[in-house]
């Protein structure tokens, strides 16, 4: 087979876990990494890499649904139908609310928009650009990377059953939310390019979006960094089974 330029999306990666995701691919995949967020010159300060000539940064409102579309198309033009591998949804939202008199109409759509709809949406729109799921990679990189993933941030704090301190209503209800989203994707996308859609914990991470929120010892003792966190979430793709 010819030799094809695989693509990996990363999403929400001008800081944090989004970013530090993206240096471990450009390290340690063949693929081109498309980075979408806010600040491009954040984005680039922080994924700067020996391979940044495979890293391509673009500015993308994941909020709105035009910019998604312009991303895909732009996807598509590059790198044609069968370009996409892999995609990494790690834009976040979080203005945790702790009783019910905090709760707005406002703070409830903002969570939603990022948390939930953006991974939904993207998937709308990128979806069609997987690699055919019988497609080898050349150069092969790992066995994983032969294979479709389409993977989002989610958290502990959407788990119903774990919920036993109430409070934070649109972070657990959005992250709820994006588990559904996904389970239902896992079902259409298995059958039409046999993608593996996975939610990932990162577990208590040191990031602008949590500090704020990390008053005492996580539950399991550990605080990640987001580069540790993000080897851990890159092990954890490259174990992946269509099981």
């Amino acid at each position: 087979m010819a030799s094809r330029n695989y693509v990996a999306l990363v999403n929400g990666a001008s800081r944090g876990i989004g970013a530090s995701v993206a240096k471990q691919l450009l390290a340690r995949t063949p693929f081109s990494v498309i980075a979408t967020c806010r600040d491009v010159e954040q984005a680039h300060r922080n994924i700067a890499s020996r391979d940044n000539h495979r890293l391509t940064v673009v500015q993308c409102d994941l909020t709105n649904e035009k910019d998604i579309e312009a991303l895909a198309s732009g996807i598509k033009t590059k790198h044609g139908n069968g370009g996409i591998r892999l995609v990494f949804n790690s834009a976040g939202y979080l203005k945790p609310e702790k009783s019910l008199k905090q709760i707005s109409v406002g703070s409830l759509l903002a969570h939603f928009y990022v948390n939930a709809f953006a991974p939904l949406l993207v998937a709308k729109h990128v979806a069609p650009l997987y690699a055919p799921a019988h497609d080898t990679p050349t150069p092969p990189p790992t066995p994983t990377w032969s294979r479709n993933i389409f993977a989002s941030i989610s958290a502990r704090t959407g788990s119903i059953g774990d919920n036993r301190t109430g409070g934070w209503y649109s972070y657990r209800a959005s992250k709820a939310a994006l588990n559904q989203i996904h389970r239902s994707l896992s079902i259409e996308l298995s059958r039409t390019k046999g993608v593996i859609c996975t939610v990932l914990h990162p577990g208590t991470c040191d990031t602008d979006l949590s500090r704020p929120y990390v008053t005492k010892t996580p539950p399991n003792g550990v605080l990640y960094s987001p580069d540790q966190a993000a080897e851990n979430l890159v092990n954890i793709l490259e174990s992946l089974t269509v099981e």
